[in-house]
């Protein structure tokens, strides 16, 4: 009697029995990836939303690979917010791998190893939030006035994983948020100025949820289940800036918008998919 190691967990790498079978009755192997990019701007500024689940199973291992990245621009600030993976493995006759990493701002800010052994409700986040800032320079009327802004930055991951029945979910929810921040300051004899403003530039939340899992009573078949939903709030917000110049009966106001974004605000059903698969001969 051919006594088979349960293909359900080998193709997401949670968990890995020693139970063998025999190699020439697995016929099939299967690979899906699933990208996602969401580009949007404006004239100030823009933002890149990417996101790609892959699925793979090739008789001697399975993995399951959630990535996602969130990029950003303002003025000549280029940054990548937030770079997040996570994913798990397994190889026949070998203990099960799992891990899940954060990046902000191209740092590393969190890793983690996961304990396949057991239900996973796993947060990952930095601490403190990132500060990245810049200088320019703007004419207010006649008047050239320096201006620092910059971006301030967090993100987090949320890994849940658990069974069901003879199956595994895999819930993977990394989120990004980055503000810009102004401030304008002049104050000399005859010149004065001030900026004024509120501005988001991104605050936005995946959620992929994947599920693997084994039909029949002889487990000949898989089924491969990925739900993914994107939340974005993004580029919305103002910033001017006032200034005045001379003295007396003389003196002159003026004002100008530095930013002034009408925003973008999204909820989409990135993907849902669903597949069975005949995974034994």
């Amino acid at each position: 009697m051919i006594r088979l190691q349960p293909v359900l967990l080998a193709a997401l790498g949670l968990s890995v029995t020693s139970q063998t079978w025999a190699a020439d009755i697995c016929k099939h192997s299967y690979e899906k990836v699933f990208p996602y990019d969401l580009p949007l701007g404006n004239p100030q500024a823009y933002i890149n939303v990417h996101n790609e689940v892959r699925l793979s199973y090739n008789c001697q291992s399975g993995l399951a690979q959630a990535t996602s990245g969130v990029q950003a621009g303002v003025f000549d600030l280029d940054l990548d917010l937030l770079q997040a993976e996570a994913k798990a493995t397994a190889r026949q006759g070998q203990a099960a791998t799992a891990g899940a990493k954060v990046l902000v701002l191209g740092f590393e800010v969190a890793r983690e190893d996961l304990d396949l052994d057991q239900v996973l409700n796993v947060s990952i986040s930095p601490e403190p939030e990132v500060d990245v800032s810049g200088t320019l320079s703007f004419n207010v009327g006649p008047i050239p006035v320096p201006v620092k802004y910059g971006v301030t930055a967090n993100a987090q991951m949320n890994i849940r994983a658990g069974t069901k029945g003879f199956g595994v979910t895999l819930n993977l929810v990394p989120a990004a948020a980055a503000q810009v921040y102004v401030q304008a300051g002049l104050d000399i004899m005859v010149a004065e100025a001030v900026a004024r403003g509120d501005i988001n530039l991104i605050d936005e939340v995946l959620d992929n949820e994947i599920a693997v899992l084994f039909e029949d009573s002889d487990r000949r078949y898989m089924r491969f289940d990925v739900t993914s939903k994107s939340r974005l709030q993004a580029l919305d917000g103002y910033v001017f800036i006032r200034a005045s110049a001379g003295v007396g009966p003389l003196k002159k106001n003026y004002e100008k918008d530095l930013l002034r974004w009408d925003g973008f605000s999204r909820d989409d059903l990135v993907l849902d998919f669903s597949d069975r698969v005949v995974i034994l001969q």
